[in-house]
């Protein structure tokens, strides 16, 4: 399957801190340790409520977010609307499943970026350096 990546024009500044909220425990740890190896510091969280406690904490301090649309507690598409609202400097990326009104919604709720899975490692990592100023 090919992957379909939609974007827009963004920046973002260094560090490259990460928000990673997937709740599939195995998927997150991969995407935690692919992003770490590229050099990324990556917080992650297996729901959206845990999401928003982390944004807050760290007062918003991340590079990126990364969210799966479908998660427990509080929507991929609730977390996109409090960040952007929030902490509009942060890059969001979105991960669908290739449903269609979700790729719709995750741009129309401003996501940066949406991912359709299943994602090539080499295609993800390349979509994430267009974003980060070298």
């Amino acid at each position: 399957m090919e992957n379909r990546i939609v974007c827009g024009e963004h920046r973002v500044h260094s560090p490259k801190r990460v928000l990673l909220v997937i709740a599939n425990d195995a998927i997150r740890r991969d995407y935690s340790a692919f992003l770490t190896i590229r050099g990324y510091h990556v917080t992650a969280a297996a729901n959206g409520l845990s999401a928003i406690k982390r944004l807050e904490k760290q007062g918003g301090r991340f590079s990126f977010m990364i969210t799966d649309l479908i998660i427990p507690d509080i929507s991929g598409l609730g977390i996109i609307s409090i960040v952007k609202k929030n902490y509009p400097r942060i890059t969001v990326i979105a991960l669908t499943e290739g449903i269609q009104v979700l790729q719709q919604m995750a741009k129309e709720f401003r996501a940066d970026l949406v991912l359709t899975k299943p994602i090539n490692p080499a295609d993800f990592g390349d979509a994430m350096d267009r974003f980060s100023v070298h």
